[in-house]
C-alpha cells in the first residue's frame, strides 16, 4: 500500500473515530455546541464515504465539496459563538459570519463558481474567521482560568489546539490546490497529500483524547 492510500485509510478512521467520540458525548450532554460539532462530523463522514464509494457523481464532487466546507465554516463559527461568553467576541462572529456569507455568495457569482473548482478564496475567508475564533477561544479561557482549574481537563482546549493546527496546515495546500485548478494545473505530488493527511488524522484523533480528559460530561 502506497503512503497515499495509507493516508487516506488513516484519515477515514479518524473520522469515524471523532464521530463516535462525539455521538458519546451527546449522548450525556446535549449542549448546542456539542449538537453542532456532531451535525458538522456527521456532514463529513457522509460525503467523504459517498465520494470513495462513488455515490457522488464526478461532475458533482466539486459542488459537493463546496456546499459541504461553506456548512462546515458556518458550524464551526456558530460553534464558538455559542461557546464564547464575552459580548464583543459574539458580536464580531455574528459580523465575520455575515461578512462570509456575502463573500460566498460575491465569489461564487463572479469569480469562482461553485460548480467548478474548490472555491479556494471563500475557502481562505471562513478559515480566517475561524482561526480569529480560535484566538478569541483561548483568549477568554485562559483570562478565567482559575488555579483549581485545568486546562487539559477542556474538552474545546484540544478540540480548538487541534482545528488551529488543521487549518494552518490544510489552508495553504488548498488554497494552492483552487488556484492551480483555476490554471489548469494538475497537482499530483503525493508529499503534499500526505502533509494534509497528516494534519487531518492529527486533528480528528484528538477528539477521543479530548473527551477521555474531560472529568466530567456535564
Amino acid at each position: 500500500m502506497s503512503l497515499y492510500r495509507l493516508g487516506i485509510l488513516l484519515v477515514h478512521i479518524s473520522y469515524w473515530v471523532a464521530l463516535i467520540s462525539v455521538i458519546v458525548i451527546v449522548i450525556r450532554n446535549r449542549n448546542p455546541e456539542y449538537i453542532l460539532l456532531l451535525v458538522l462530523l456527521t456532514i463529513i463522514v457522509l460525503l467523504e464515504n459517498s465520494i470513495v464509494l462513488r455515490l457522488i457523481q464526478a461532475r458533482d464532487v466539486a459542488t459537493s465539496i463546496n456546499l459541504a466546507i461553506i456548512i462546515e465554516i458556518i458550524l464551526y463559527l456558530l460553534i464558538y459563538y455559542t461557546l464564547l461568553k464575552t459580548e464583543l467576541f459574539r458580536q464580531i462572529i455574528l459580523v465575520a459570519l455575515v461578512t462570509f456569507l456575502a463573500a460566498v455568495l460575491f465569489n461564487s457569482f463572479y469569480f469562482q463558481s461553485i460548480t467548478g473548482g474548490i472555491q479556494s478564496f471563500s475557502y481562505l475567508v471562513g478559515n480566517l474567521f475561524i482561526l480569529m475564533c480560535i484566538y478569541f477561544f483561548f483568549y477568554e479561557t485562559i483570562s478565567n482560568l482559575q488555579l483549581k482549574d485545568s486546562f487539559l481537563n477542556n474538552f474545546w482546549v484540544w478540540i480548538s489546539f487541534g482545528l488551529f493546527l488543521f487549518l494552518i496546515t490544510e489552508t495553504p495546500i488548498m488554497v494552492f490546490h483552487g488556484f492551480a485548478q483555476e490554471h489548469f494545473v494538475e497537482i499530483n505530488d503525493p508529499y503534499i497529500y500526505s502533509i494534509k493527511h497528516a494534519a487531518s488524522i492529527i486533528y480528528y484523533s484528538l477528539f477521543p483524547i479530548a473527551a477521555l480528559c474531560k472529568k466530567t460530561l456535564n
